[in-house]
């Protein structure tokens, strides 16, 4: 089994120093003089290090130089090793390398995975990934020139993002994302979570997320109680950001939970700006029905979001509200990074240490391992009320009896999502698909079955992605999920139920196959399909290049919340007007001075 390390670096003038730690203990050392270039010297010695130990090295720390941005990307996208900032006054190099080394081990869990940490000012930190150089290379020109000049015109500002969680969910991910490119760009944001309060997400996930995409249990609903509780955190979490309001020019605030923070905000700082990004599928017919729980729900939310002065959609106009201004609507969709660790390029050496890891974790949960011998179908998602998995588990078992009744291979079927601090349906949903596949009727294929909640590591689902045959999302309400993206990057075609913002990602029968929600028939016809016509298999995954839409990457993203600044900042009585920032964004305007 491959040995998981962990590196110290430190640079003197003629050398560079590395420690080795494996099991929180220092193992080894080495001394690189200076001879050939630093980066390459040191990239070698480890690639070395790893193969001659049947080791793989998770993180690296070192100091911040001039020259640890470009170290970094070459660290995690050549050698998949987590590179992470170590400042320290230790002036010995080598006692430094070596608490570099420790520094680095004890930022990652048991399990090899990373928790996203939030300092005591509520701030999440970022650490590096890849360069603006690595970006550049797969960006268009026209792009990046535009993103800089954007951040060129934000110089002297400051923008700031609130959410409910550090880690879980699309939208952790795509806040990592965005701050790191903020901070390449030298753009001054910050991202920012509320303070924990478990009672808290009883309310704000089954009565304000559940509630308004109709998936929650028919007598849950919004009362006077939670009102208060929530109003109550609201202003406790404004007095403890106070100060973050008042030195802020632009504030996004990301869902529901944080809604409550905007009263405030007007009051502490009446020139900022405030946008309201809303990630969620909003059933805007119950929404806007008097006497329903989503009617009741929003209306209390709504108090709150509309002194916002934007209001920020997933591109379809059915989850706006009409209570919501529509000049003050702007729709934008989700994206992903290309070179984050669900996305990078990994090599089969790397990918099998993760299918590796993958087959412990399942070991562990008293779980038979994947067979590797077998393909697999894969679902990755939160265990959540939304996410289809018991219609996904019984289209499985019927799909199995038909593929035994033709004599055709069973794949196995993988369901792994990660947990969040704001989402108490984890838990019971979790349960429940276990419970399910442990009953008789699943017998027949219960070894073929993987249910695991998996620690956020990302390069762990990458690999998982990567190898399937075949991605699935069942889910029931949807706002934009950015796995459907991720799957189709990599070529996977995508058997998805017709839901929310998933139709705006995949073309019908070219790059995968939408199906009605709930119509568990027709998307077995479309797996068994896929797995016993070669012939389509491969046309699908042919064409799946051709639908996949640049507007997907983080980039754009970047691109999109600068403009937006720019101009309110300049003009905070501008009006978006219901428009895609795709079409605000015109490409052509990318080459036009800002």
């Amino acid at each position: 089994m491959t040995r998981s390390i962990y590196a110290g670096i430190s640079f003197d003038k003629n050398k560079t120093i590395i420690s080795v730690v494996s099991g929180k203990k220092i193992i080894d050392k080495a001394i690189i003089q200076k001879g050939i270039k630093r980066q390459t010297s040191l990239l070698s010695w480890l690639r070395f290090y790893s193969k001659n130990t049947n080791s793989k090295f998770i993180a690296a720390a070192m100091p911040k130089t001039r020259f640890f941005d470009e170290i970094a990307s070459r660290l995690w996208l050549e050698l998949d090793i987590s590179p992470l900032v170590y400042e320290s006054s230790e002036k010995d190099k080598i006692k430094l390398s070596q608490k570099a080394a420790l520094f680095a081990s004890k930022e990652f869990n048991g399990d090899n995975s990373y928790s996203a940490k939030t300092k005591p000012d509520g701030s999440v930190t970022t650490p590096p990934l890849a360069s603006l150089s690595a970006y550049e290379a797969i960006t268009p020109l026209n792009e990046i020139k535009f993103l800089l000049k954007l951040a060129k015109a934000f110089k002297g500002k400051k923008i700031v993002f609130f959410s409910a969680t550090p880690q879980g969910g699309g939208v952790a991910l795509m806040r990592h994302s965005l701050i790191r490119i903020f901070k390449l760009l030298k753009v001054n944001a910050s991202w920012y979570v509320l303070k924990d309060d478990p009672k808290i997400y009883e309310i704000t996930k089954k009565k304000f997320h559940n509630v308004l995409q109709n998936v929650a249990s028919n007598d849950c609903s919004l009362n006077e109680h939670d009102k208060e509780i929530f109003n109550k955190w609201s202003k406790n979490n404004a007095v403890f950001f106070k100060k973050v309001f008042k030195e802020t020019d632009v504030i996004v605030i990301d869902d529901p939970q944080p809604s409550g923070l905007i009263p405030y905000i007007k009051k502490i700082n009446p020139k900022a700006v405030i946008l309201y990004r809303s990630h969620i599928q909003l059933i805007s017919k119950l929404v806007d029905t008097k006497g329903t729980a989503q009617n009741a729900t929003w209306e209390f939310i709504w108090e709150k979001i509309s002194s916002a002065d934007i209001f920020i959609s997933h591109p379809i106009k059915s989850f706006v509200p009409v209570s919501v201004p529509k000049e003050k609507v702007a729709f934008m969709g989700a994206t992903t990074d290309r070179l984050d660790g669900l996305n990078k390029e990994l090599t089969d050496e790397q990918k099998r240490f993760y299918l590796s890891e993958f087959n412990r974790f399942l070991v562990n949960s008293g779980t038979t391992p994947l067979d590797h011998t077998k393909p697999y179908i894969i679902q990755i998602a939160r265990f959540d009320p939304s996410k289809g998995i018991p219609d996904l588990l019984e289209v499985y078992k019927n799909l199995s009896q038909r593929l035994i009744k033709n004599n055709f291979e069973i794949p196995e079927l993988v369901i792994v999502g990660n947990g969040s601090i704001d989402d108490p349906d984890g838990v019971p949903i979790y349960n429940l698909a276990k419970n399910i596949i442990s009953s008789s009727e699943y017998k027949f294929i219960k070894d073929n079955v993987k249910i695991l909640k998996v620690p956020h590591y990302d390069q762990l689902l990458n690999t998982l992605l990567r190898n399937a045959v075949i991605a699935l999302q069942l889910s029931y309400r949807e706002g934009y999920e950015v796995k459907v993206t991720e799957a189709l990057m990599k070529g996977i075609p995508v058997v998805a139920y017709k839901s929310g913002g998933i139709p705006l990602q995949i073309v019908d029968k070219k790059s995968g196959f939408l199906v009605k929600t709930k119509d568990k028939e027709k998307v077995q016809d479309a797996l068994y399909s896929l797995l016993t016509n070669k012939t389509l298999y491969q046309k699908i995954q042919t064409n799946i290049p051709d639908y996949i839409s640049n507007e997907a990457n983080s980039i754009r993203n970047a691109i999109y919340w600068l403009y937006l600044a720019n101009k309110l900042s300049k003009n905070k009585f501008y009006k978006p007007n219901s428009q895609n920032m795709k079409d605000i964004i015109k490409p052509l305007e990318l080459n036009k001075p800002f």
